[in-house]
This record gives structure tokens, C-alpha cells and sequence, in this order.
């Protein structure tokens, strides 16, 4: 439901919509910056409910978005597809097994998505994951320390440089590496494989964590 929600918000071309959330109309706006705070709090609430009420806010959220197509605006990689990565030098970690809201989630079933997948990467892919990427950039102290039980590294989503002197720190730093989200619209990405940035900052991080 987590991926049927985002393909949403990617698709929509609806600025303002009013939804029924526990007996009250509530009216999101998609304007600008909002558009992620709204997200975060749609979210946040399909996560709090039970399976049967989840999928018909989902539903009624997808209306309410004007989304006419129930195909995938996207398709997951495969298996396949992260093997062939893998022989082509990517490196394939662990983003959790089904992407939930980590802060919420009980030590029981948090401890589940961080053992699951780590299995499912070490039996499809021959490889063992050392790095959990916290889906949503969402963590906190309780995340930290059951996360740290399974991988050496995690990762956040505050778009900030990394600071390499958290990559020896035990009591906590190497948990929560700082990420900055490119893609090829942006100039930054351009400039930095022209310059063959991304090649220099792998090197410096494998000999690092050697």
C-alpha cells in the first residue's frame, strides 16, 4: 500500500482535496512544499489503521486524487534486475522488508523487517547487507538501537553531506549517515559525473570502513 500511495501523489495533478478520516472531512492541500507534509501525514495515518480501513481510505484516496488508471506508475526491481546491478559493481543494502514506518512499528515487528530482508538479500543475492537505508528517512533512538543489533550502518534522508568521522562512531553516529537525493533532472548530478564524483567517494568509503 506504501508504493500505491506514492505512485498517488506522483500521478495527481490535484492541488486540494478533502478526505473522511475517523468521522471528520479534512481538507490537504498539494501545493508546493506541502505536498510532502501531506504525504507524511496521510501516511502516518494509513499506517495506524487496520488492514480493511486502510485500503478503503486508500481507495477513497485515490479518487479524491483523480487517479483513473489501477496500473503501477512504476515497477519494483526484481531479483534479476539486482543481480545484474550487483555484477556491475552496484552495491545492493538493505531498505527493510516491507517499507514501513519505522518510529511506529513495535520492537517485535521492527526487529522482523530488519532480519527478514536482510535473509531474503543474503539467499537471493549471495551477498550479506552491513547498511539499513530507514524507509522515509523515518528513525528514532528506539530504531537506532534495534537497527544496530543487524547492520553496521544506517542511513537517513536529511540531504546533508556526510560527515566521514561518523563512520567510527560506536555509540551511535554510523547509524545515522546523512544522504543528499539526486537524479539526472538535477544539475548537481550532472556536474558530479563529469567530474567522476561518485567513482572518488566510493573509494574513500570502502577504504574507510576497511
Amino acid at each position: 500500500w506504501s508504493l500505491r500511495l506514492i505512485s498517488y501523489f506522483i500521478r495527481t495533478d490535484t492541488l486540494l482535496f478533502k478526505i473522511r478520516i475517523h468521522g471528520y472531512d479534512k481538507i490537504f492541500s498539494l501545493v508546493g512544499d506541502k505536498k510532502v507534509k501531506t504525504f507524511n501525514i496521510i501516511h502516518d495515518i494509513l499506517m495506524k489503521s487496520k488492514d480493511g480501513n486502510r485500503m478503503e481510505l486508500l481507495e477513497d484516496i485515490k479518487l479524491k486524487l483523480n487517479i483513473r488508471s489501477s496500473n503501477s506508475y512504476f515497477k519494483m526491481m526484481n531479483w534479476h534486475n539486482l543481480k545484474t546491478l550487483l555484477k556491475k559493481g552496484l552495491d545492493i543494502q538493505s531498505h527493510t522488508k516491507s517499507h514501513g514506518y519505522l518510529p511506529v512499528l513495535n520492537d517485535n515487528i521492527m526487529e522482523k523487517e530488519f532480519i527478514d530482508s536482510k535473509k531474503q538479500i543474503e539467499k537471493k543475492l549471495k551477498t550479506s547487507p552491513i547498511a539499513v537505508s530507514y524507509p522515509y528517512g523515518g528513525y528514532n533512538d528506539n530504531v537506532i538501537r534495534n537497527a544496530n543489533k543487524h547492520y553496521k550502518y544506517g542511513f537517513n534522508t536529511n540531504n546533508e553531506l556526510l560527515n566521514l568521522t561518523q563512520l567510527e562512531d560506536d555509540e551511535g553516529g554510523k547509524m545515522v549517515l546523512s544522504r543528499i537525493n539526486v537524479t539526472d533532472k538535477s544539475p548537481y548530478e550532472l556536474y558530479f559525473r563529469i567530474n567522476g564524483f561518485h567513482s572518488k567517494i566510493k573509494s574513500l568509503f570502502i577504504r574507510k570502513i576497511k
